[in-house]
């Protein structure tokens, strides 16, 4: 036992002596290296332990393994509760493999026949799964020496239409107005421009 401990676990069984019983050993390794989780921690743990996304069967039935086997050693299950094994290793797998394997899970008892079960409805999975493909998108090339031409006749016209309005206000404050023939002359208005005769 002395020669199969590695690195600091050799010398702790060092430390403890030589003439000691391999109980002795033992049991300080357990008190060094043992789980000092709660039975609560661990049961906690072991009923929340699911498959997560890209997870393969293998992993996720050994961190359920670890669990069950941690809970066996602080006398909260028992090593022959397999059943138990199985059914939480069915509940915590993703939608997919849980609906396929249903039907194994009720008819089978042996947790490692189960495994393999899983492990063959996830490879022929993966093997059916279609490949994501890309539509192929041609966008054609916008016209843009075409908008171009088109805002440039808009800035002319725009300058054009202002330059008509400019023209018009000055043709307006230059001309005067004159009555046309027959109208009566107001107040202020001029008969005749020549001799500057004003009607008051």
């Amino acid at each position: 036992m002395r020669r199969s401990l590695k690195c600091k676990a050799s010398d702790k069984a060092r430390r403890v002596g030589q003439g000691v019983s391999a109980q002795r050993i033992l049991d300080k390794l357990d008190t060094d290296y043992n789980t000092a989780e709660s039975t609560l921690s661990v049961m906690s743990k072991f009923y929340a332990c699911k498959q997560e996304s890209k997870e393969n069967v293998e992993s996720f039935s050994n961190r359920l393994e670890y669990l069950f086997d941690q809970a066996v050693h602080l006398n909260c299950l028992r090593k022959i509760d397999t059943v138990l094994l199985k059914e939480k290793l069915h509940g915590g797998l993703n939608r997919s493999l849980k609906n396929l394997s249903m039907y194994h899970c009720d008819t089978s008892d042996d947790y490692d026949k189960f495994k393999f079960h899983l492990r063959q409805l996830e490879a022929d999975e993966q093997v059916s799964e279609p490949k994501p493909c890309k539509a192929a998108i041609q966008v054609s090339k916008p016209e843009y020496p075409r908008l171009d031409k088109m805002e440039e006749l808009l800035l002319k016209l725009n300058e054009k239409i202002s330059r008509l309005e400019s023209g018009e206000q000055k043709r307006g404050q230059n001309t005067f107005y004159r009555p046309s023939r027959g109208e009566p002359i107001g107040r202020g208005s001029v008969s005749n421009p020549g001799r500057e005769n004003y009607h008051i």
